[in-house]
């Protein structure tokens, strides 16, 4: 169940809605407190308009769940991994910057910028179908959900489900009244310090930006004796032309910041190079194909495992070492 602090038919939950841009060439998630307007909205990576249809509601489940009375028989056999989650920068109008720098590194431009109480969302990678009196919750690919249900379809483009099986109510030991399940995602937001590193040169492989980006996460971990847990980082695009052009974000995972990502931004960019440096030492010294759990691979990153390629993350890197330049 996702927690209600009442059993009337009015949702007291706190929601948003979220979208994937159907452009093929962007799919980047949007974000939006209040419902889509008739003109629509502008996609924040491509610029295309999204439209209703392309965004659903999300619950933000700020009280928390609650399990069901009686407890399920844990199965013996090892489950299957399954990845329910991603994080997305969604940026906030009101993040203060910092910082912000423009540098050469090696001939390459390369911009920095340092923000406090920007915002992040944690998503839900999977829709649940939810009773909206009581909070009852199931997954879109739960086998418990009923043959009679299943038969009908459940897809992400069904927005509601009538099951004929019933389940109790989270405020009584009775069965629910309502068999009208709606789908939702959930997802959560929260405010930290970001920093924002934007590159001049071809950055329009995801494999290799992803590559790039933990093998620079890892080393300002061990150059600035961080640990890992306390920072962590995601993909940002735009695109142009139908070309995707990444840069990548990195931010203090504790809710508030810690100030950890604030400390990268210098104003003679030195200390940016060095992790440059040491993170190009990590890729070139560790002799794997195409990446191993000493150089870029962590229980956290398992779901892009194979998009790992420390060669491609040290060819990227290589070029950004050299005589650092400040541009005014």
């Amino acid at each position: 169940y996702i927690k209600k602090t009442n059993s009337n038919d009015k949702k007291d939950w706190r929601t948003a809605y979220i979208g994937v841009c159907p452009n093929k060439y962007c799919q980047a998630t949007n974000y939006s407190l209040t419902p889509i307007s008739k003109e629509g909205v502008r996609c924040v990576s491509c610029g295309q308009i999204l439209h209703e249809s392309d965004f659903s509601e999300s619950i933000e489940p700020v009280s928390g769940f609650v399990t069901e009375r009686t407890a399920k028989d844990v199965p013996l056999s090892r489950q299957e991994k399954n990845y329910k989650s991603e994080d997305v920068y969604i940026g906030n109008v009101e993040a203060k910057t910092i910082e912000k720098y423009a540098f050469k590194f090696n001939g390459i431009d390369v911009k920095v910028e340092s923000t406090t109480n920007d915002s992040l969302m944690v998503k839900s990678t999977n829709n649940f179908y939810v009773c909206s009196k009581c909070g009852y919750a199931l997954a879109e690919d739960e086998k418990i959900i009923g043959d009679d249900v299943a038969n009908k379809g459940i897809a992400n483009k069904v927005h509601k489900i009538t099951t004929e099986t019933s389940h109790e109510s989270l405020f009584s030991q009775s069965n629910c009244d309502c068999h009208d399940l709606y789908r939702y995602s959930l997802h959560h937001v929260f405010n930290t310090d970001v920093a924002k590193i934007s590159f001049g040169c071809d950055t329009t492989d995801r494999s290799t930006m992803l590559s790039s980006m933990y093998a620079i996460l890892y080393a300002i971990s061990d150059y600035l004796n961080i640990e890992r847990k306390d920072i962590n980082a995601c993909l940002s695009w735009i695109v142009t032309d139908n070309k995707i052009k990444y840069s990548i974000i990195i931010y203090d995972s504790v809710p508030g910041g810690a100030g950890h990502s604030r400390r990268l931004i210098t104003d003679d960019g030195e200390l940016l190079e060095n992790i440059f440096r040491l993170a190009n030492e990590n890729m070139e010294s560790c002799d794997c194909d195409p990446s191993c759990y000493n150089c870029l691979r962590s229980y956290e990153n398992q779901k892009i495992h194979e998009e790992l390629d420390r060669k491609k993350a040290a060819n990227f890197l290589r070029q950004l070492i050299g005589k650092v330049e400040v541009i005014k």
